[in-house]
């Protein structure tokens, strides 16, 4: 007995419209990247609502950027910790299971942190590469919200990335 396959299923799921979409964070897949010199932190988020309720947005967040990781918990509300400070970090931790954690190999790490299950709104486009159309975010909306105001009077040293995938 045999299975058969329709081509097109077995192409892999077709990304989503471009379009503002409300987002759920569901993990980090950190690696090393190609060259070794920087950590790809891969953030997985889930569509929350509308036609396309469940489906992955994959973010590659990259050490070498690091606004854009700012950016990124931003649009969950979240700022980074000491963002006033010398050198602000990553809220959270990455060494959950102290039993396969290894500060080498970022394939070990898990986090936890004041994402867990956020939502976020960001925007969403298309990336074309080696003839295969994938989403990948354009803007991370910062939802930095408190007492004392919005991102921009809390921060106002910080310029969010606008369109991430222009190469200005």
């Amino acid at each position: 007995m045999g299975f058969k396959f329709n081509k097109e299923e077995l192409s892999g799921p077709k990304p989503v419209p471009p379009g503002l979409y409300t987002v759920k964070f569901e993990q980090f897949r950190p690696k090393k990247s190609k060259a070794g010199d920087s950590i790809n932190f891969n953030a997985e988020v889930s569509i929350v609502g509308g036609d396309q309720d469940g489906k992955r947005i994959f973010a590659g967040l990259n050490t070498k950027i690091p606004s854009w990781i700012q950016d990124f918990f931003h649009s969950f509300g979240v700022p980074m910790e000491d963002q006033n400070g010398e050198e602000p970090s990553i809220p959270g931790i990455f060494d959950v299971d102290k039993a396969t954690f290894n500060a080498e190999d970022p394939t070990t790490w898990k986090y936890a942190g004041p994402i867990v299950g956020k939502t976020a709104q960001w925007e969403v486009g298309i990336k074309t590469y080696q003839g295969r159309d994938s989403n990948e975010p354009r803007q991370f909306i910062c939802a930095i919200k408190g007492d004392k105001g919005e991102c921009a009077s809390l921060y106002p040293q910080i310029r969010h990335a606008r369109d991430m995938a222009s190469k200005d």
